[in-house]
């Protein structure tokens, strides 16, 4: 049987990856952390975060502090860099001994604690902010449109040596660019335009952050490309038509790197493109369709935001109206599991789904409420997580939700 190259590179992908994106582990093998939740309410010009303190062995999420952020902020996005300084040799899992061996996640003596750097982004609809997500400082702020036309979008992505951020930015008269944010200096290290009148959307960079990968949509044509941006250059490398399709806006690329996902929150669709990256050619289109034997009906995917599994096996779509959530095999391309959540609303904007970096926790907001902590080794509803009900009874288009996870122990 021929194995996909997708899944033989997997590997070697969290090899390259690990140092950014591995979860803490304590002697037991279970990951903890913090899910941090930002939300804004534009009719109180209020920005507050919450945190709440995560088991994953129990699973169980405890509610902690809240606090008010500075009412400039009308976070659109958030992202994350973690960096881990040291594993303990002691009671280490045997992924991190292995990684270990292969000088990937260094070893320090026995019994000495795992530790993070966190950083924490946020975007908004004019300044990139540096939040200390354990005080809820703002650290830094950067005005991303000073002497610039037009304004951020929500496509933002941080490379994985937590170097740089990726930012499209809408452009005035739809004259979209791609901001290169330095974030050791906080200041715009280039500016690549976008050589047609489009809206810039999702953006992805490779594990290793040679190019970044953005979603546009024609204004004449309604039609979507993905433009490949060499990061070393600072320059277009090529674009990818995608004729069939319009509304795409969101995208996810597997850990390994070799292959992008083009979805849309904006409207449904039955197929998805995948983008091969070596070739930069759409080399299928993965469907959105699920049979379920218990009814014996075919149901639809539905207008979702994307979240693809550490791993790089599995991407779930978490429909913008509520569940099921969608599991597609990106082995098959095909869904193969419906998760079902409580029904919810319509969820607040900035709401895609979040993994712990190990990928046993998916966190998904489902309808304006709640959260749901969902097991993906069973792929179940371990527990809901309701939110302030201020922030879950806000007006429709006036509330903006997003949240990260913050490994530790």
């Amino acid at each position: 049987m021929r194995i996909p190259k997708r899944v033989l590179g997997a590997t070697a992908a969290l090899m390259i990856s690990t140092v950014v994106l591995l979860a803490a582990y304590d002697d037991d093998n279970r990951v903890k952390g913090q899910l941090i939740v930002i939300s804004w309410l534009k009719a109180f010009r209020f920005a507050g975060l919450k945190v709440f303190t995560v088991n994953g062995n129990t699973g169980t999420a405890t509610a902690g502090a809240s606090q008010q952020l500075p009412q400039s902020i009308q976070g659109l996005g958030t992202a994350t860099s973690s960096v881990r300084t040291g594993i303990s040799s002691s009671g280490s899992s045997p992924l991190l001994r292995f990684l270990s061996s292969l000088g990937v996640a260094p070893l320090v003596t026995s019994g000495s604690p795992v530790t993070f750097t966190t950083n924490a982004y946020i975007l908004d609809t004019q300044y990139l902010f540096q939040l200390d997500p354990s005080t809820g400082v703002v650290l830094r702020s950067l005005d991303l449109i000073s002497g610039q036309s037009g304004e951020p979008s929500s496509g933002f992505a941080i490379t994985s040596d937590g170097k740089f951020a990726i930012v499209s930015n809408e452009g005035q008269n739809n004259n979209p660019y791609v901001l290169m944010v330095d974030l050791g200096s906080f200041t715009v290290a280039a500016t690549i335009q976008i050589p047609e009148k489009a809206t810039a959307w999702g953006v992805a960079v490779t594990p290793d952050n040679k190019f970044a990968y953005v979603v546009t949509q024609s204004l004449s044509t309604g039609q979507n490309s993905v433009y490949v941006l060499d990061l070393t250059a600072r320059k277009i490398s090529t674009t990818v038509p995608l004729p069939k399709y319009s509304n795409l806006d969101t995208i996810a690329m597997t850990p390994d790197g070799t292959a992008v996902y083009l979805g849309s929150d904006l409207g449904g669709d039955f197929q998805i493109p995948v983008i091969d990256t070596v070739s930069n050619t759409v080399t299928m289109d993965a469907s959105l369709l699920y049979y379920s034997a218990s009814t014996g009906t075919l149901l639809p995917g539905a207008p979702t935001y994307m979240a693809m599994h550490p791993d790089g096996t599995r991407l779930y779509l978490a429909p913008t109206n509520g569940g099921p959530i969608f599991v597609l095999s990106t082995i098959t391309n095909q869904i193969t599991k419906l998760i079902q959540v409580p029904q919810g609303q319509a969820s607040p904007s900035g709401t895609a789904p979040v993994f712990s970096p190990d990928g046993r926790l998916l966190f998904v907001l489902d309808g304006p409420g709640a959260f749901c902590m969902i097991d993906t080794a069973s792929d179940t509803v371990r527990t809901t997580i309701p939110l302030d009900p201020t922030v879950a009874n806000g007006p429709p288009g006036g509330t903006k939700v997003s949240f990260f996870f913050v490994p530790g122990p």
